[in-house]
């Protein structure tokens, strides 16, 4: 695999990831990242986010007709460089009256999961050029990172709307007096009863749209935190793949406290879970924000609007 990015061993036991030794290189390529839990991002996250938005034009397809969309990536990013494995934009799903009974027809077609669903693909093919090897690792040093161009739905994002322009609820002191403690676990549909925080929804959709079943990217966020990315399949041949990193974008910097707070609840601190198998656990990935607009998002339309009508 490229530049030795990847550990592996011939273990045929995949509960001793333990004692996977990794591969070296002729030098050793990587350094540990310290663990911050700043709001802001590093120069190598914004250079990131910059690479992906390149990348996202240069395949010359945008929405139309003023419409929105919503752009994530994985990548893997280690000293000095960053690669980006998966790469997608969306923001329907199926309603549950178009679902197939063969099961043959994608029900989520949100960025954040087509971006991972891109990722998983990228790391078995990988694998398969390693045949003669059974259990693979993310090489020691290598952090696996993501880029979302505004809070995923659900939990996460369940005060950020009110943040845009042109909604009364926009202060932080608005964001604040819709602050409630994490009830016991319930399921909620899309924004239904949306003071509720720590709770399951389905994916939000307009009033007039039918019910899905797909869950909401948060719920989805919070589940690869505890069995990783790389998906059932994946776990055959590889021990979890764990976020290190989300970066959010479209946040304000009044209210990213407020959102961080949001997000750390959605993806792991509203979890407990126990008897977990060997090498799983509940991961916590630093949340960090950018200031790198998305041309397409809902806010940036917004605000264009917004403008447009003052000046």
């Amino acid at each position: 695999m490229d530049r030795c990015h990847w550990g592996r061993s011939r273990s045929h036991d995949p509960c001793q990831s333990s004692k996977t030794p990794s591969i070296r290189a002729g030098r050793n390529l990587f350094k540990e990242f310290s663990r911050s839990h700043k709001y802001m991002t590093t120069d190598e996250d914004s250079a990131f986010v910059q690479d992906v938005l390149k990348k996202y034009h240069s395949l010359n397809t945008t929405p139309h007709n003023r419409t929105y969309t919503i752009l994530a990536a994985i990548a893997l990013s280690y000293p000095g460089e960053t690669k980006t494995i998966g790469l997608a934009t969306g923001c329907k799903c199926l309603p549950k009256n178009r679902l197939p009974e063969q099961g043959d027809a994608l029900h989520d077609s949100h960025a954040e999961v087509l971006a991972r669903r891109c990722a998983r693909r990228w790391l078995l093919e990988e694998i398969q050029r390693y045949v003669t090897v059974w259990r693979f690792r993310i090489k020691e040093g290598v952090q696996v990172i993501m880029y979302i161009s505004t809070p995923p739905c659900g939990d996460a994002s369940m005060r950020f709307p009110g943040i845009l322009p042109g909604r009364s609820n926009g202060s932080a002191q608005e964001l604040n007096r819709l602050r409630g403690s994490c009830l016991p676990m319930r399921f909620q549909e899309g924004r239904n009863n949306y003071a509720l925080f720590g709770v399951l929804r389905t994916k939000p959709g307009r009033a007039d749209s039918p019910a899905t079943l797909s869950m909401s990217c948060s719920d989805k966020i919070a589940r690869w935190n505890v069995l990783g990315i790389q998906g059932a399949l994946g776990s055959v041949f590889l021990d979890p793949v764990y976020l290190s990193r989300i970066i959010i974008g479209e946040v304000n910097e009044d209210i990213r406290e407020e959102v961080k707070i949001d997000c750390e609840r959605a993806f792991w601190g509203r979890l407990d879970v126990s008897d977990l198998p060997r090498g799983f656990r509940i991961h916590r990935p630093a949340v960090v924000f950018t200031s790198v607009p998305f041309p397409f998002s809902k806010a940036t339309d917004l605000q264009d609007i917004h403008a447009a009508c003052i000046s």
